[in-house]
């Protein structure tokens, strides 16, 4: 599973070619939505719909697509991940998953030059969100959350607060955080996120 920012890198990197007849801002909404359910008020098979490939997303309501993108992702990436055996490479943590997350949005933040239009997105809240069961509320503190973390950079501070966020202790985020920085040194972890990245189109028609 990626994290919030590598998806919308991802999603960015093809969207005019693969998905440029939906509405962008709502499969954006979409792709950003599934996981909300780290914050607890929506089940993961609620917003991780089953999709194989490129050909499973062929439904009309962009936000639909997006949420079956976001999944076509999260395969594809750990795929990826386990065919470069990246976790040997890492130290031992309970929260190893969650660390190599956020050094792949580190990484991958600045291929978006313009994060301001992707914040603006979430000022809206979609009729879909509303009835997707996870509540009003908890959608607009989902958004909230993730404008937030757009703003800049992934960093110490910013990290902490996302951990927080999604109901993590305080003590899991410092752990998060150690392995980031020990993470983000380790040559065969960039050359993965680097080549997840130039080489996504590849890695997508595999499936197909």
């Amino acid at each position: 599973m990626a994290a919030p920012i590598t998806h919308i890198a991802l999603t960015e990197k093809i969207f005019n070619n693969k998905f440029h007849n939906y509405d962008k801002k709502e499969f954006i909404i979409g792709t950003s939505f599934s996981d909300i359910r780290y914050l607890g008020t929506i089940d993961r098979e609620k917003t991780h719909l089953s999709v194989n490939n490129l050909e499973d997303i062929n439904d009309k309501n962009s936000f639909i697509s997006g949420m079956k993108f976001h999944a076509l992702v999260d395969k594809v990436r750990e795929d990826f991940l386990l065919s470069r055996n990246i976790y040997s490479f890492c130290p031992e943590s309970k929260y190893l998953t969650q660390s190599i997350k956020f050094v792949e949005d580190k990484i991958l933040y600045e291929k978006i030059s313009d994060w301001p239009v992707y914040q603006n997105y979430l000022d809206n809240i979609l009729q879909d969100e509303i009835e997707s069961g996870a509540g009003e509320e908890t959608v607009t503190q989902w958004h909230n959350l993730l404008k937030n973390y757009f703003a800049n950079k992934p960093n110490e501070e910013s990290i902490r607060n996302f951990v927080v966020k999604i109901n993590l202790p305080e003590n899991v985020a410092e752990e998060i955080i150690n392995n980031v920085n020990v993470i983000e040194q380790i040559p065969e972890v960039n050359s993965y996120i680097k080549d997840l990245y130039n080489d996504f189109e590849g890695l997508l028609n595999l499936d197909n």
